[in-house]
């Protein structure tokens, strides 16, 4: 709900191993929660021969690189929490698969760690969904009015301990969500008309209101709704040097940021206005890390264009495309691409193999980019069913999976989670939660 690019991305829009590599493509028979493996015999560190640049221009002054694979894939690959290397301070938040079962049934919020690892109640509350703060320290939720007419938007401490409502999200005329933006303010989006809401759709939601969850200080924002005959669309807001600042354009594509303190519109990322949107392949363009970095991928069918470590001031200079991106050429094998996200710290960008037209053919390898030292990790991990979440740890270090077994007869097999260390390739699994985020 709250980052809808990728929804609009989905809703508008052959691979096989290089002969080189001996990778057997074969499911693992023998795999747990339809999850298949790569065997961890398998030799993957061979330097990746050149692809032809089929789609780059013959006249592109654009860097392009080929990146060495290299394999991290474990003997002993699955394993209980206790042995995946989690530090002791290192918590992942969880809610029961009833929230996603139907009819919907609320959860209890929980937690689990490898000094805990049993998901254990961290307060006494049943939610349907809540989200963390962005220093991890506090998190929001909902909760129905005494007299059950409207929601009201409570914030909590991790243990439960420290509670109090915000604010009612649709009881004064207007109806919206929160999005966390920074750990002293939320902006809430949607419509300061109640009454347009049910005629517009979610990605067209902007942000109209900012509340101080400590003072419960309100401040009215310029609510840029989208407009049908422009196409604009709100995509994130983000937390520069203090003040919030909206990022707008349109389809598939950030075109302006605009702050809200000054009530004023930068045109960023000109490099990106030639792009044609529908040739993204269905990976969003433009992403915000470690608090005020931005990175740009445009995805092509041998692999993905990128430019990472950009400050704001970089974003709005006119540049050319091919001063900026560079071109990552990649194996069949992880093709089409697909980035799932930007790993914190280390310039590493988190990527699965997958085909949104065909996504029963070929497997869905996840894998990263190690974007400076130029090499692809591959952990021998087919996402076979659909990932609903995907949270990285703040440390870098772990990447977490919400999955979804569709074939699965039975309810509580349906819903697991599935975690990953990105240092050793170990992975642990989890029948019968959804993921909500880490807690550090």
């Amino acid at each position: 709900m709250k980052k809808v690019l990728v929804v609009i991305l989905f809703l508008l829009s052959s691979s096989c191993a290089e002969k080189s590599h001996s990778v057997t493509l074969t499911p693992n028979p023998t795999s747990t929660f339809g999850v298949s493996e790569k065997p961890s015999s398998t030799p993957f560190t061979t330097i990746l021969t050149q692809t032809p640049l089929s789609t780059a221009d013959s006249g592109s002054n654009q860097n392009v690189i080929s990146p060495q694979i290299k394999n991290i894939c474990p003997e002993k690959k699955i394993v209980p929490i206790d042995e995946l290397g989690l530090s002791g301070d290192h918590r992942l938040l969880l809610l029961s698969s009833t929230v996603e079962s139907y009819p919907r049934q609320p959860s209890k919020p929980m937690s689990i760690s490898s000094e805990s690892p049993i998901p254990t109640e961290i307060f006494d509350d049943e939610l349907y969904e809540y989200s963390i703060s962005p220093n991890h320290n506090w998190i929001y939720f909902n909760r129905p009015s005494a007299e059950g007419n409207y929601m009201v938007l409570w914030v909590s401490s991790l243990d439960g301990k420290t509670q109090w409502p915000v604010m009612a999200l649709d009881g004064n005329g207007y109806a919206g969500y929160a999005s966390w933006i920074s750990e002293e303010e939320i902006l809430i989006v949607g419509s300061p008309n109640k009454s347009e809401i049910s005629s517009i759709n979610p990605w067209e939601y902007s942000p109209f209101i900012s509340v101080n969850p400590f003072t419960l200080e309100q401040r009215q924002l310029a609510y840029l709704a989208r407009n049908p005959d422009d196409g604009l669309y709100y995509y994130d807001a983000v937390d520069l040097r203090g003040q919030p600042w909206g990022m707008y354009g349109k389809l598939n594509s950030v075109d302006f940021i605009y702050d809200y303190v000054s009530d004023e519109s930068f045109s960023v990322f000109s490099w990106l206005d030639n792009v044609n949107p529908f040739d993204m392949q269905f990976v969003k363009p433009i992403w915000v890390y470690d608090e005020s970095k931005f990175a740009v991928t445009v995805a092509h069918p041998d692999g993905i264009d990128l430019a990472l470590n950009l400050d704001i001031q970089q974003i709005k200079e006119n540049k050319q495309y091919d001063d900026v991106m560079e071109r990552f050429i990649f194996p069949k094998l992880f093709l089409p691409a697909s980035v799932l996200g930007i790993v914190p710290i280390k310039q590493w960008i988190a990527l699965q193999r997958f085909d949104f037209f065909n996504s029963s053919e070929g497997e869905n390898w996840f894998y990263i980019l190690d974007y400076e030292n130029q090499v692809i990790y591959d952990y021998c991990l087919d996402l076979q069913n659909s990932a609903k979440r995907i949270k990285i740890s703040p440390d870098g270090k772990f990447v977490a999976f919400s999955m979804e077994n569709f074939a699965s007869n039975l309810e509580q097999d349906q819903h697991y989670v599935i975690v990953l260390n990105l240092e050793n390739g170990k992975t642990f699994y989890l029948k019968g939660y959804v993921l909500v985020d880490w807690d550090i």
